[in-house]
């Protein structure tokens, strides 16, 4: 059994043959082993059970007779003497023949119908095969490995093409609306001049970037695209993964101006650019879609928020100009990719100037002064008072 297998496996390697040859190769090596298995095994077992047909006693006799020397034709002759008895029971003569045979029969030793040092000479055609095939499978093992899978799966193409797509993207994957550029590599002795890729049945050359580089461009990809690299008769069948794109699709900005400024509060939509007063609080609420994370980015400090069914709020007040980002994230980003950059610009609060000037009627005897200047706020006031401390002598 092992010559046989050995034999078989390696004439597919060295002849890695076609289908039909691999199945006649399966269908050889299945019925040898099932006759070996019938013949060796099923059959003695049957006979061990009586099973079938059997054999007579007188044929058992004459077998063992072969055998037993001492024997020969004794337990023969037994049996010959034992239906002639049952057709004469009454015959002394033939009972007492009968005793005496059973006495000259009786020990039979049967382990020495098994001759050992006949059934060694056999193993030297054993040890041959066993070695040769330890060998192989020690220093060849795709000899077996290989040449088993492809009979076992004869139904099945084992072509070895003279060149292969080598793909020199890190993976296939990229997020919707975002262009990805396809790298492929020939790795082999035959380079072909042209290679093509087929996407829904449509067929379309890729660029030649170098001997053996090519490339092309999916544009704006918006689902899973299925495609093939094809090449002469060379196919290799690809997926480019097209996950959801994080976005925010909408922000409103609600102002909460201090209270002194008795300014209404304003909201603003979809502009992130402010110019605000000092003090001004401001929140922030956004609508997203494929986002599980937004970050919000200050010059100071940065944020992350969670998205609940698409949307999330955020406030702050500011009493400086800053500058923030937002960034949308998903489960598909380890990182946030694409990033908006806004400014915030805010108006500080002045303190109210006041210039006062004093003039004195010079006609008049008495002192009797006179004070005008200007007051002024960026936010206005509502109120002047003036203090005055007179003395007299």
């Amino acid at each position: 059994a092992i010559s046989v297998y050995m034999f078989i496996t390696f004439a597919e390697y060295i002849g890695n043959f076609k289908s039909s040859v691999r199945f006649f190769l399966l269908t050889m090596w299945i019925s040898l082993n099932a006759f070996a298995f019938i013949y060796f095994i099923v059959i003695p077992l049957l006979k061990l059970f009586r099973i079938g047909k059997t054999i007579t006693y007188k044929e058992a006799a004459i077998i063992i007779g072969k055998h037993f020397q001492h024997i020969q034709d004794k337990l023969l002759n037994a049996l010959l003497l034992e239906e002639m008895s049952q057709q004469n029971p009454d015959n002394t003569l033939l009972i007492a023949s009968i005793e005496q045979k059973s006495k000259e029969l009786a020990p039979i030793p049967f382990s020495s119908i098994i001759k050992f040092k006949e059934n060694i000479r056999y193993i030297k055609w054993l040890i041959p095969p066993v070695i040769l095939f330890l060998l192989l499978f020690i220093f060849i093992p795709d000899l077996f490995q290989s040449s088993t899978k492809r009979i076992i799966r004869y139904n099945e193409s084992f072509y070895t093409p003279p060149f292969m797509f080598e793909i020199q993207n890190s993976n296939l994957q990229c997020l919707q609306n975002e262009s990805f550029e396809l790298k492929v590599k020939i790795n082999g002795q035959i380079l072909p001049d042209k290679v093509y890729i087929i996407i829904n049945d449509n067929q379309f050359q890729l660029q030649k970037t170098g001997k053996d580089q090519f490339s092309y461009l999916f544009k704006n990809p918006q689902k899973d695209i299925p495609f093939t690299l094809k090449a002469s008769d060379v196919e290799s069948h690809h997926t480019l993964k097209v996950f959801p794109k994080p976005a925010i699709t909408a922000f409103k900005i609600q102002l909460v101006y201090p209270k002194y400024l008795h300014k209404p509060n304003e909201i603003i939509n979809n502009s992130g650019d402010l110019i605000i007063p000092e003090g001004t609080k401001v929140i922030w609420n956004f609508s997203t879609i494929h986002t599980s994370q937004l970050h919000i980015i200050f010059k100071d400090t940065s944020l992350c928020l969670s998205t609940q069914n698409n949307q999330c709020m955020f406030s702050k007040s500011f009493t400086s100009s800053t500058s923030y980002i937002l960034a949308a994230q998903n489960k598909y980003l380890d990182t946030p990719k694409d990033s908006t950059f806004f400014n915030i610009q805010i108006i500080p609060d002045q303190y109210p100037s006041i210039q006062v000037q004093q003039t004195k009627d010079s006609s008049s005897i008495r002192f009797n002064p006179s004070f005008f200047g200007t007051i002024k706020d960026d936010y206005g006031f509502t109120k002047l008072e003036f203090h005055a401390i007179i003395y007299t002598t």
